[in-house]
């Protein structure tokens, strides 16, 4: 028996052909292409609207990937293809608050007792926002003893929210912190230097179906120039408690025919963020065909939950390593743990909704210790300002509209939504003709302009190289 893999989240991307009856794997698509390789519309559409292509498919029709969770067995008797794991129980735990948190906490401390053995000495670095889930990972780190640990933040000079309390964390740990102040000269170079393209088009960091990021690259440069290389570095990334302890599943459930089309909601109020509203129709109906597929829950936050970790998790959050791996880090997610990931899937939802469980479980049993638990206040005002009426009796979709109406457009508080807006002018004049296709693509199907997120830029970058070598 020959057994193909690419891991509970697809940490290990693997694609695959077929012709006739025999089939071809490799760990980079483009050993793949050939000259009659074309491209496929159904995925280039998700690509630009969701940020990644669905399912199987890549950009391109005659070439697939494993999903996440999902195993190829060869055997005498032909290939079976199965799911190994899949983001969903039958069955929530019905154990008391103080009860679970200890759980958790066990949990912990056992998924990183096992990494520091795993680290032998080497340098943790970890990249730290202002937010709980790269914090858990230095104070787990700081509990466990674990002394050679550099904490690292980027963004633009001024931001408020992100570095200020990266940099305390890291003061109240006793922990060396790099910053990364990014400018629009830096990316300008960065985007000018081989390193760009050579990421982009050698490295294949999208794997011909998702988005790459870059956001972290110049402060992945910076920390290799610091250390004179990147041996003995370890990057441990906070990917993805959110997710896990409920970051995506809404207030408010909505209200549907049937859970198939609340869950294709759910999702798509958080991953459709690249362009505009309304969701074309062709977009949503590829979303709720996938979800329907999954005739294992009647309850749509679950369903919504799995199709976020196969999709959005798998292909765009955890490929981010591929940032890692170009300098030559070697990287580790200890929150993609299967231990924690089954303690999460029976933890109830009123516990999910809002991160209440997890957030207030690290406050009161982790961050307290030493002292981060600085902003739990505000954290708790904001979680009852979730439980009030306003936010129970209406969508979160319509409480964002009142957002954007009274402080205006979102800005990314690290800047990348004003660095990456060059990506467009640069594909205009690389990829004139892929542009060009782009260009009418959006119009006819994406009318309504850009969405928030800062990442759209990149896309149509991406798209604009591909749409220019290859026919779709």
């Amino acid at each position: 028996t020959i057994t193909i893999y690419s891991g509970i989240v697809r940490q290990f991307p693997i694609f695959f052909s077929r012709d006739g009856g025999k089939y071809f794997f490799t760990n980079n698509a483009q050993n793949l292409v050939c000259q009659k390789t074309s491209l496929d519309f159904d995925s280039m559409l998700e690509f630009l609207g969701l940020g990644y292509a669905a399912q199987k498919r890549t950009f391109f029709k005659n070439i697939y990937q494993i999903r996440a969770g999902e195993i190829f067995k060869f055997t005498d008797g032909g290939l079976k293809i199965e799911d190994d794991f899949l983001y969903y129980s039958p069955h929530t735990s019905d154990a008391k608050f103080s009860a679970l948190s200890e759980e958790l906490l066990n949990i912990l401390e056992a998924i990183f007792s096992e990494l520091i053995d795993a680290l032998d000495g080497r340098t943790a670095l970890v990249p730290l926002s202002g937010g709980y889930d790269s914090r858990l990972v230095t104070a787990m780190l700081k509990m466990l003893g674990y002394e050679n640990v550099v904490c690292a933040n980027y963004g633009m000079k001024g931001n408020i929210t992100e570095t200020p309390t990266s940099q305390l964390v890291a003061e109240k740990l006793g922990y060396r912190w790099l910053g990364a102040e990014y400018t629009d000269t830096i990316w300008k170079d960065f985007f000018s230097s081989g390193n760009f393209e050579k990421y982009l088009f050698d490295f294949s960091p999208h794997s011909f179906s998702a988005f790459p990021q870059i956001h972290e690259m110049p402060m992945l440069q910076r920390i290799a120039d610091e250390f004179g290389g990147t041996d003995d570095i370890v990057i441990i990334s906070g990917h993805s408690a959110d997710f896990l302890a409920g970051s995506h599943i809404p207030q408010k459930i909505p209200k549907k025919r049937d859970e198939v089309s609340a869950a294709a909601e759910i999702f798509l109020y958080k991953q459709y963020r690249l362009r505009g509203k309304p969701i074309p129709e062709r977009l949503s109906r590829n979303v709720a065909d996938e979800i329907s597929k999954f005739s294992i829950s009647d309850e749509a936050y679950k369903l919504a939950q799995l199709i976020n970790w196969r999709e959005r998790q798998a292909k765009i959050i955890v490929n981010s390593n591929r940032m890692y791996e170009f300098y030559g880090f070697d990287w580790a997610m200890p929150f993609w743990d299967r231990r924690l990931i089954e303690f999460f899937k029976k933890i109830p939802l009123p516990l999910l909704v809002s991160q209440e469980f997890y957030d207030e479980t690290l406050e009161n049993l982790i961050f307290k210790k030493f002292g981060l638990d600085f902003d739990a206040e505000k954290n708790r005002r904001r979680r009852l300002r979730r439980k009030s009426p306003i936010f129970k009796n209406f969508s979160e979709q319509f409480i964002d509209k009142v957002k954007e109406i009274v402080r205006g457009k979102y800005v990314n508080p690290i800047g990348i939504d004003g660095f990456f807006r060059p990506l467009r002018t640069m594909a205009a004049g690389k990829f004139p003709d892929g542009y060009e296709k782009l260009q009418k693509i959006i119009l006819k199907n994406f009318p309504s302009g850009d969405g928030i997120s800062p990442h759209t830029p990149m896309v149509d970058f991406v798209a604009s190289a591909f749409l220019e070598e290859f026919e779709i």
